[in-house]
């Protein structure tokens, strides 16, 4: 059994294609993809299943009635699909490396807002320098009579 089915609401980024993912082992889909789209300016989740009629069934009803915890489902759309749908496999592979690419991603933005504050810390390091040997300076030329 073949279906396409459209989630719609605050569905990205919480982890709701790991969760259709798991679900999807549960229930022994054999071929499964999910991708995050947008919909008329809706966040969107596209999930493609194949696999024997009532694993699919009982797939299709716990999406209906469980989802992440930080999701928020407005709507659930399922049609029949004739198209062609990759293994589980297949999806769990590209998964992981879309996932390790937001790593990266995320660890490039980390590195360059350190190499700045970095930068700052060495540029208000390098002021205080000059502010403090002005002060010595000032200091070894004042002198100072004793109030005895």
């Amino acid at each position: 059994m073949k279906l396409k089915i459209t989630i719609t609401g605050k569905v990205h980024d919480v982890g709701y294609r790991p969760f259709l993912f798991r679900l999807a082992c549960r229930y022994s889909i054999t071929h499964f993809d999910a991708r995050n789209v947008v919909i008329e300016d809706k966040q969107a989740v596209e999930v493609l299943v194949d696999g024997e009629e009532q694993d699919v069934k009982e797939f299709v009803e716990r999406i209906k009635s469980d989802k992440p915890l930080h999701a928020a489902v407005e709507d659930v759309k399922i049609e029949e699909f004739d198209g062609r749908i990759g293994t589980i496999k297949s999806f769990i592979d590209v998964f992981i490396i879309e996932q390790l690419d937001r790593i990266i991603q995320i660890g490039r933005s980390y590195l360059q807002k350190q190499d700045k504050t970095i930068g700052a810390i060495h540029e208000t390091r390098t002021y205080l320098g000059e502010k403090i040997d002005l002060l010595r300076d000032d200091l070894k030329s004042t002198r100072f009579d004793s109030c005895d």
